[in-house]
């Protein structure tokens, strides 16, 4: 509710005592032992609370016996120097960008094309939806950068998942990217608007920048800081790593090439836990933790010992193919999910194959198997009748 925009609150904030917004807004409240800090629009509440709200009453009970401090009052104490760091007398700032560190959409452009100009060593680029349009003005910036030997990496969204941007623009944008020699991961669920410079400055906010058309309101914040941006290195990255491992990373790929076609893949979570799959839809997929624990596969080729074609289905007898599951690949059908069967891939040490329930083994020498002589065997201890 902070941002005051709506033309009404919702149910939790406003709720009455006895309802469910002001019992959860009671419990929460009444949970303080030493400080409690609200920070709201007070404005904007109190134009649209109820008379009755638990939250009015809590708020002038706050306004009366606490103290009130304004937020421009708090942006204030950001040592706004440091976090200007490199633009001061090289850009022209607005008021609020010079005295509070905010960059609206407008004044945003031309900060960051500055960092990217000064960039020596990364550029990595978080954005919740790509165009061609957005993508083709950045691209002799980064193009250049790439040139001079420095690292870009663009995250963002696959085409099938793009918003309302088509799928073959979509791709076209991410095809360009990665034809100027950067590195491009997709991921299904991305919503994070972060860029990370040189491990150093960090820009975070509401604006995408790989989409971007300035027609909304957008606005970013700047800091440089390297702890910081090792803390949101780590954040970021898919796999658990401290902040100093990530930095080291944050620019390289982190997603595998499709191991049966060589396409980008995609991570999503699933079922049993996060995993990457083709972008082009040719069925193969990996799971997170096996890219690179998996006996027999490569990171970025995928399944090295072992055939893309498996045997028949064992249910309806097609074809299958070969595909990852939770902790290790498998053969899927090909018909799936219309045909769920699936043979199980066993080590090829003891040539063992496992279909369904049923193992079938072949020993690995060819020496017959002696049997005992009848004399030989031991007698039974079953009692005759």
């Amino acid at each position: 509710e902070g941002h005051g925009g709506g033309r009404m609150l919702g149910q939790f904030v406003q709720g009455l005592p006895d309802h469910i917004g002001g019992k959860l807004m009671n419990v929460a409240i009444s949970r303080a032992k030493n400080h409690l800090i609200v920070v709201a629009n007070l404005t904007h509440l109190d134009r649209l609370l109820p008379s009755a709200s638990l939250l009015r009453g809590v708020l002038y009970d706050i306004q009366e016996k606490g103290t009130v401090v304004h937020g421009s009052d708090l942006l204030a104490l950001r040592p706004i120097e440091r976090d200007l760091e490199g633009l001061l007398g090289r850009v022209k700032l607005d008021v609020d960008a010079e005295t509070l560190g905010i960059f609206n959409h407008s004044a945003f452009d031309p900060a960051f094309e500055d960092d990217v100009r000064a960039a020596k060593e990364s550029v990595v680029i978080f954005s919740g939806f790509v165009t061609p349009s957005r993508v083709s003005k950045l691209g002799d910036l980064l193009r250049a950068k790439v040139a001079n030997g420095v690292k870009v990496r663009c995250v963002t969204r696959p085409p099938h998942r793009n918003g309302s941007m088509d799928r073959a623009s979509s791709k076209e944008a991410l095809d360009y990217l990665e034809g100027i020699g950067c590195v491009v991961d997709c991921r299904a669920r991305i919503h994070e608007k972060v860029v990370l410079i040189d491990n150093k400055i960090v820009w975070h906010g509401s604006l995408n920048v790989l989409s971007h058309t300035h027609l909304t309101d957008e606005s970013m914040t700047r800091l440089v800081n390297s702890g910081f941006a090792e803390a949101v290195a780590a954040n970021i990255a898919k796999k658990r790593v401290s902040g100093s491992t990530a930095v080291k990373f944050v620019a390289g790929a982190e997603n595998p090439r499709c191991g049966r076609c060589g396409a980008r893949t995609v991570y999503d979570d699933g079922r049993y836990g996060p995993y990457f799959y083709c972008e082009d839809s040719c069925g193969w997929k990996v799971g997170l933790g096996n890219v690179t624990k998996q006996p027999g596969w490569d990171r970025a080729a995928g399944p090295t010992n072992v055939p893309v074609d498996g045997p028949p289905c064992p249910v309806c007898h097609g074809k299958t193919t070969l595909r990852q599951g939770p902790s290790k690949p498998f053969y899927g059908c090909k018909r799936f999910p219309a045909c769920k069967g699936t043979v199980n891939i066993a080590k090829t040490s003891t040539k063992a194959v496992t279909v369904g329930t049923t193992k079938r083994r072949t020993r690995s020498t060819s020496r017959p198997r002696q049997r005992k002589l009848s004399s030989d065997r031991k007698p039974s201890k079953r009692p005759s009748r």
